[in-house]
């Protein structure tokens, strides 16, 4: 199973609003997952720690194809390694 997670990457600008970024930068082999109390949240368990990969990007609509993950996407990691974008990752 691949594991892939959407992280929110925080950047500060000079005006001293946030811009958050949705990408993918981390990868690892998901050992378990687990339901977190009574929630819709997960925990995942990894085999090893994560590890830090090129970022993926999402490309804003309306020049992308794909919108930012809001549920699970699923694709091969053959294809999530090869991707500069969202787009080509899924």
């Amino acid at each position: 199973m691949t594991a892939k997670t959407q992280v929110q990457a925080a950047f500060g600008s000079d005006d001293g609003k946030w811009i958050f970024e949705s990408m993918f930068t981390y990868v690892a082999k998901v050992k378990k997952i687990e339901r977190w109390k009574d929630s819709s949240k997960y925990i995942l368990y990894f085999t090893e720690p994560a590890k830090p990969i090129c970022p993926i990007k999402l490309i804003p609509k309306p020049n992308g194809k794909v919108k930012a993950p809001q549920a699970p996407r699923y694709t091969s990691f053959e294809r999530l390694m090869k991707a500069k974008n969202l787009d080509e990752a899924f």
